[in-house]
């Protein structure tokens, strides 16, 4: 659950002192090494945020533990997780935008380099995932998206895919490009998952979740995304 508590003080942009304090008490004596790679990922967002704010070298200090224990379980692939029976692209994303983030701070290049490594295996993920599935869908609550069940390939179809994993990977590509200032395929494919999550999303503001003709709960409408 501390990923979650991270994203939460993340998220609420300005720190109080309750908020300061909480992280301190995170922060003391935490042995980073023992978290997975995602929980890692939002450990050195939140420290690498926190550090743009205060400028505590004690921070950046934490926050670059947890970078090179990202780069550590990076695979020669790109792919950013070493834990079995999780979804990569999750992982991935967050992985890159904290990579992208540090090498804007520290202006290290190993971070660049990890950073786009894993960019090339997100856009490696995104052309399989076209090829792996089909476009078409045969339930017909893909109607209710914008797109109206016209569907430009399987990213868009949500029998096949999800929109949460869209956005980690939208969000790690994108903070390449405005982190790091390489555009080209990897702003390109930013866009491509920017405008699928717009054509799916449906017409309360909300999204299903996804992968929903292997899991028919998924359905079930969620606002997080």
């Amino acid at each position: 659950m501390r990923e979650f508590l991270i994203i939460f003080i993340l998220l609420t942009g300005t720190l109080n002192l309750e908020a300061e304090t909480t992280y301190e008490k995170y922060l003391k004596d935490h042995n980073f090494s023992q978290d997975n790679t995602i929980t890692l990922s939002y450990e050195a967002l939140f420290l690498l945020y926190l550090y743009k704010e205060d400028c505590d070298p004690n921070i950046l200090k934490k926050g670059e533990e947890c970078l090179n224990l990202i780069i550590e379980k990076q695979k020669e692939n790109g792919e950013i997780t070493n834990e079995p029976n999780v979804n990569p692209k999750l992982y991935t994303g967050v992985g890159v935008w904290a990579l992208s983030l540090g090498y804007s701070i520290t202006g290290k290049e190993k971070y660049r380099d990890h950073a786009l490594k894993g960019g090339d295996f997100l856009i490696e993920e995104i052309e399989r995932w076209k090829k792996a599935y089909p476009i078409d869908c045969p339930d017909e609550r893909n109607r209710n998206a914008r797109h109206e069940g016209n569907m430009r390939n399987s990213l868009e179809n949500y029998c096949y895919s999800c929109p949460n994993d869209w956005g980690l990977i939208c969000a790690g590509l994108g903070n390449i490009v405005y982190y790091t200032g390489k555009r080209g395929k990897y702003y390109d494919y930013a866009v491509l998952l920017g405008e699928t999550l717009y054509r799916m999303q449906l017409r309360n503001g909300a999204w299903y979740d996804g992968y929903a003709l292997k899991i028919p709960t998924r359905w079930d409408i969620s606002c997080h995304y």
